[in-house]
């Protein structure tokens, strides 16, 4: 995900200056793709002919946006999968940590 959202940054601007729910779809395609393809790697071959066959269950993404002064204080979000929406009932999964932003470096033109 950090890589996904490093690529993204250099691309807001004046004439992109928030991120789309393109930019965002793209971004949990991306995301997915690795996962699973870091999966398969760190699996067998028989694991991965099971996986194929017997896939996991895929709950869904969460998307949070926040400006840089939410993201100083701690993240805690719960979600549950046991409504009636859900045909599968994965549960209630709660995620926690932080997000840490770490200052731009900018060379100035005249030094490259």
């Amino acid at each position: 995900m950090r890589y996904e959202i490093n690529a993204l940054i250099p691309t807001l601007g004046v004439l992109h200056s928030e991120v789309t729910d393109a930019d965002v779809a793209t971004m949990k395609k991306e995301i997915q793709d690795g996962v699973e393809t870091a999966i398969q790697k760190k699996q067998g071959p028989f694991q991965n002919v099971w996986s194929y066959l017997e896939k996991d269950d895929m709950i869904g993404f969460k998307v949070w946006t926040f400006d840089q002064d939410q993201a100083s204080q701690p993240l805690q979000v719960r979600w549950d999968t046991t409504s009636p929406f859900f045909i599968v009932d994965d549960g209630i999964w709660e995620l926690t940590g932080a997000v840490e932003i770490l200052p731009l470096l900018i060379t100035p033109p005249h030094l490259h």
